[in-house]
């Protein structure tokens, strides 16, 4: 038996179908978190209007600003729409992290690990740090 037939038969899942559902899922939340927040919007001023001005933060400092100027109920609605740019800008991230556990893992592939931590750095470089 195979690597990727072995991977299948002991985890009982396809990894494609993982990762699609990963990217589907992350999109959906993201969509759900914008109409949220601008449906919130729209019942407390009565109109759908979005700006807001990029600082040159990372992710992680985008996430934790947010929630912290998000006190008054009249920024709310921005902290929604915020929450779904940030689910739409981690859902790759998640992908590959969760790729990455089953090329160590399941299919024990070292090549496939070395390629995704490849990429997982300077992904999780520029998301969290840069």
């Amino acid at each position: 038996m195979n690597k990727v037939g072995w991977a299948k038969w002991i985890t009982g899942f396809d990894m494609e179908h993982l990762v699609s559902s990963i990217l589907q899922d992350g999109m959906f939340i993201s969509i759900g978190f914008v109409t949220v927040g601008l449906f919130l919007q729209w019942v407390v001023a009565g109109q759908i209007s979005f700006k807001s001005e990029l600082r040159g933060e990372n992710v992680l400092q985008f996430i934790l600003g947010e929630l912290h100027r998000s006190g008054s109920p009249r920024l709310l609605f921005s902290l929604w729409v915020k929450l779904g740019i940030a689910a739409l800008l981690l859902t790759p991230y998640v992908r590959e992290v969760v790729s990455l556990l089953y090329f160590v893992f399941v299919e024990r592939s070292w090549k496939h690990m070395l390629f995704t931590a490849f990429t997982l750095i300077p992904l999780t470089y520029i998301l969290l740090l840069g």
